[in-house]
């Protein structure tokens, strides 16, 4: 084979050779395009919307009408889902996530639909029952919990921490869709609903056994974050006394000042009620500083001589002198 013979043969094989290479990158490239295709959002291959994915995306914050709050971080996180007709449209149980600025759950639900969610942290079934809830029946005026209880003695609730919210309605079918579905991003306002109360006997003598009870009428509480009418519970407090100061702290559900809560002190021996104030009107609303939707921590001093409560502070603000009031 003669020069020239060799060349031509070389010059074929090169040619060849850039004829696969490019043929390699165009059927990538189509592959590549074929897949994109399948697996892009919905607007670029789907001519019917209603088919596509769709849902909320649900974050959370904690704005009180005294300010941001910073997010607590407690475990178990329920949404409830309702349509527009009231009627509970799903559930999700994510029991345990931990609640933080970075947390966030994609509902799907059906195309078309408005939607509202309701969400409730921190429930646990060692201070509450939960009620069962129906898709297509439950609403959010049915009773969710009840507070544990003995007859009309509540289970120790020290450490009982529970959140509530809900976020603004979507309506999924005036959304266009995007890439991956249709989903709308959903911010619940998550508050508080426990309290902590803090009663502090200071005078006792060795004379004396008080103890110290708090009764109310807020031991049940609907899906939507408000109290249902129960009968008066009485609630166990973890108790000590020290240097002749008696301390009783006391955890509650919400504070309502339609609900009914009072305070008692009454001798341990024989029940005898030493002292008796409605909790919200005569002790702690008279604290010109405490609002309920912002504030949930409580310290109540009240001073005895004797058998007798002589003074009553709230959050170190006097709110009864009995001496004078006498």
């Amino acid at each position: 084979m003669n020069t020239a013979e060799r060349n031509r043969r070389k010059a074929k094989q090169r040619g060849a050779r850039r004829t696969c290479r490019i043929g390699g990158i165009t059927y990538l490239s189509f592959c590549l395009f074929i897949l994109f295709l399948a697996t892009g959002g919905c607007d670029i291959w789907d001519k019917d919307p209603a088919t596509c994915p769709a849902g909320i995306d649900v974050r959370f914050h904690s704005q009180s009408p005294c300010g941001e709050n910073e997010l607590p971080s407690i475990t178990g996180i329920r949404l409830y889902v309702f349509g527009a007709d009231g009627t509970l449209v799903t559930v999700v149980n994510d029991d345990t996530a931990v609640l933080s600025a970075d947390y966030v759950k994609r509902v799907y639900l059906p195309r078309n639909g408005i939607y509202t969610t309701l969400a409730w942290v921190g429930l646990n079934m060692q201070y509450c029952e939960i009620e069962a809830v129906t898709v297509g029946t439950t609403t959010c005026d049915d009773v969710l919990l009840h507070l544990r209880r003995a007859a009309e003695q509540a289970v120790p609730t020290d450490g009982m921490c529970i959140y509530f919210g809900g976020g603004a309605a979507v309506d999924l079918a005036t959304m266009p869709p995007c890439d991956g579905g249709i989903f709308a991003e959903v911010r619940v306002n998550i508050l508080e609903v426990t309290n902590r109360v803090t009663v502090e006997i200071d005078g006792v003598s060795a004379e004396y056994d008080y103890e110290v009870a708090i009764e109310s009428a807020n031991g049940m509480m609907t899906i939507d974050g408000a109290c249902a009418p129960d009968d008066m519970v009485w609630y166990t407090p973890v108790s000590q006394t020290v240097d002749g100061v008696l301390e009783s702290r006391f955890t509650l559900l919400r504070l309502d000042s339609d609900i009914e809560s009072v305070l008692v002190v009454r001798d341990r021996a024989d029940g005898t009620e030493v002292y008796r104030a409605a909790l919200l009107d005569e002790l702690l609303l008279l604290n010109p500083f405490i609002d309920l939707a912002c504030n949930h921590d409580f310290h109540i001093l009240l001073k005895v001589r004797g058998s007798l409560v002589v003074e009553a502070r709230v959050n170190n603000w006097l709110v009864h002198s009995y001496e004078t009031d006498l």
